[in-house]
């Protein structure tokens, strides 16, 4: 036989009560028949199973309810694990899986058994979790489907009495069309774990695309009041260009020194007070070099306290937000404990219910008063620096001024003292040399404000990156859209031509059966239709819901690309009314397609008439149960 993946299988299940077995059959692969009388307990035993796989059931019979736990040994994509689940009231029950058969595992040390919650934790995986992980299902998490669950697949995969025919889902209170469809996309393999990756992904790289917007906007903001350049390439250019007339001064000197030593007159007054004036001018120009590499500084600090300002603005607004919320939803009380899964005895009022200290009335409102307040304050008193910051740059901005005025005039004075008598050489090193002080200021200004550039162009590279990698992945998402709706229609479409195919096969009791050529259905909607109706009689609806579980489950022993795990459990093949030669004609359409297969895949119905072609022990599981003798054998007395 074939193997598909996903594949699951029951091989075994054992129901024990005060370590006595009441029930333990062997199953098998392809078609399996639990079969007895009516009120044999053949609802609750699959109950107990469903249970046992990772279901969640609302509510047990008193029966159910005698017994301790279930084990169920299964064959997860060809390997065998056997599960356990202890059955108590409330059935959010963790689960403990073992690696191998049950006869291996019930005489295994505890510690070659791995326990897993019912909810996942930062921690823990859950149970879901880790069948998703064993059967190769991918999980499924989104901002409005929330986690997908093993109980949230056996829902589609376990027709059971209690759901209304007209459901295709097991009806449970909190159910969501999102939930649903994702359940239906994810079994029809239509659903990519990139696609979802890529998705919160997207969330993240937009929100630090806003951040790194809101930094560039301030940095903008600010080096715009001041004049500066905003471009690196230009201010390195003019960096470059002071360098070469740097250059170029130097070799002045140089060669006026040279022409110097030739020359037979020097003019001691003239140099004296030209060393004078020109030690005065270096010092003013280091002046002017000083106050640019404060301001640009200042500039930087300012930037850089923008950004800090908006980042708590948003985080205000995040806090109120929760505040908001809070006072919505009220205080969170747990009925079961995060970690261990067990019932939390409440304490109290006065005091916690889960960690059980002190706590007053208000103490969470206290605490969010308190945050509230500490980012008020520190967004107050950052606005308060930074007004006194641009009134510093204001101070800064006019110190400048005075300076280069000061530094002009004793340009204007070094000139007057050149133009006195002194030879042309020492007038070519002296201009030379106030070149040379000139420009090494302008280069120590460059430089600072080089670095504020090259901050900013960092960041702006930084924003185009984040930015071509979002139009990559929503490109990208955009396409696996297309060929994830592209496989969904593919999927329906098969499990819809096994549906006609099916109904064609009933006996005439339904025309819209009979000549079957259009059928819908919608996971989300939770509806199914044939040829526009969506109205027929209760035992055409049993037809209609088995039809489709059996077209889904046979759709997928053909396809490979479905992710159904090939296994369905059915109880409901006698409801409402139908009668027993239509349920036996639906029991050897099952049994036609089954002997035909060459793909290992799993059906479990239960029956009280069941066809004489399938009474057989290649299709039956245990005895045939009675009232006097049920399902679950309790010592001493009948249970059902």
């Amino acid at each position: 036989m074939t193997l598909f993946t996903p594949t699951l299988q029951v091989r075994r299940l054992v129901i024990r009560c005060r370590n006595v077995s009441v029930f333990d059959e062997n199953f098998h692969s392809g078609v399996n028949i639990i079969r007895g009388e009516n009120s044999s307990g053949k609802s609750t035993l699959l109950n107990i199973l469903f249970y046992g796989l990772g279901g969640f059931t609302p509510q047990w019979s008193d029966a159910a309810l005698r017994c301790d736990g279930v084990f169920v040994e299964v064959l997860i994509n060809g390997n065998v694990a056997t599960l356990f689940r202890s059955i108590q009231k409330d059935t959010r029950q963790p689960m403990e899986i073992y690696g191998g058969a049950y006869d291996e595992a019930i005489i295994s040390p505890v510690s070659q058994w791995i326990k897993y919650g019912y909810l996942r934790t930062e921690s823990r995986e859950s149970f879901s979790q880790a069948l998703f992980r064993l059967l190769g299902i991918p999980e499924v998490y989104n901002e409005n489907s929330g986690g997908l669950t093993m109980h949230q697949l056996l829902r589609i995969l376990y027709s059971d009495q209690l759901s209304p025919i007209e459901s295709l889902f097991r009806i449970e209170p909190f159910d969501t069309a999102t939930i649903r469809e994702a359940v239906g996309r994810l079994l029809c393999g239509a659903f990519d774990t990139e696609f979802y990756e890529n998705q919160i992904y997207l969330r993240r790289m937009q929100k630090e695309y806003d951040e790194v917007s809101a930094e560039l906007r301030s940095l903008y903001s600010v080096l715009g009041q001041v004049g500066e350049s905003l471009s690196l390439h230009s201010v390195r250019e003019e960096r470059q260009k002071i360098i070469n007339m740097i250059g170029q001064a130097r070799s002045d000197v140089e060669q006026a020194r040279k022409a110097s030593l030739v020359e037979q007159e020097m003019h001691a007054l003239s140099l004296e007070q030209a060393e004078q004036v020109y030690a005065a001018l270096e010092k003013a120009q280091g002046t002017v070099s000083k106050v640019r590499e404060d301001k640009n500084a200042l500039i930087l600090e300012i930037a850089d306290s923008d950004a800090f300002i908006n980042h708590q603005k948003s985080k205000l607004k995040s806090l109120q937000e929760a505040s908001a919320a809070s006072n919505a939803f009220g205080t969170v009380e747990f009925i079961s404990c995060p970690a261990c899964l067990e019932p939390i005895k409440h304490q109290e009022h006065s005091h916690c219910h889960l960690c059980h200290q002190p706590l007053s009335e208000n103490a969470g409102r206290n605490r969010f008063i308190h945050i509230l307040n500490d980012v008020t304050i520190q967004i107050r008193q950052s606005e308060i620096l930074q007004r006194e910051r641009f009134e510093e740059l204001k101070k800064i901005e006019a110190s400048e001024t005075v300076a280069l005025n000061e530094w002009r005039q004793l340009a204007t004075a070094y000139g007057e003292v050149r133009a006195a008598p002194s030879s042309k050489s020492d007038q070519l090193i002296s201009e030379a040399n106030r070149r040379i002080g000139y420009l090494q200021g302008q280069l120590e200004n460059i430089e600072s404000r080089e670095k504020i550039v090259k901050k900013l162009t960092q960041i702006s590279d930084r924003k185009e990156k984040i930015n071509a990698n979002i139009s990559r992945l929503q490109e990208r998402n955009y396409n696996l859209m297309l060929a994830q709706e592209s496989r969904y229609q593919e999927a329906k479409n098969h499990i819809a031509s096994h549906i006609k195919i099916i109904l064609r096969k009933d006996l005439r009791r339904q025309d819209a059966f009979e000549y079957a050529d259009d059928v819908w259905f919608d996971f989300g909607g939770n509806r199914i239709t044939v040829n526009d109706q969506e109205y027929f009689s209760a035992s055409s609806r049993v037809i209609l819901k088995n039809t489709f579980f059996a077209a889904f489950l046979l759709a997928a022993m053909e396809d490979k690309k479905f992710r159904h795990p090939r296994f369905f459990i059915m109880d409901t093949i006698e409801e409402h009314g139908i009668e027993p030669v239509r349920s036996q004609n639906f029991q050897n359409i099952l049994l036609e397609y089954f002997a035909e297969t060459k793909v290992d895949a799993q059906i479990i119905f239960a029956t009280a008439n069941i066809s004489p072609d399938a009474d057989d022990e290649a299709y039956t599981v245990g005895r045939f149960f009675t009232r006097d003798e049920p399902t679950l054998l309790f010592e001493g007395s009948a249970s059902h």
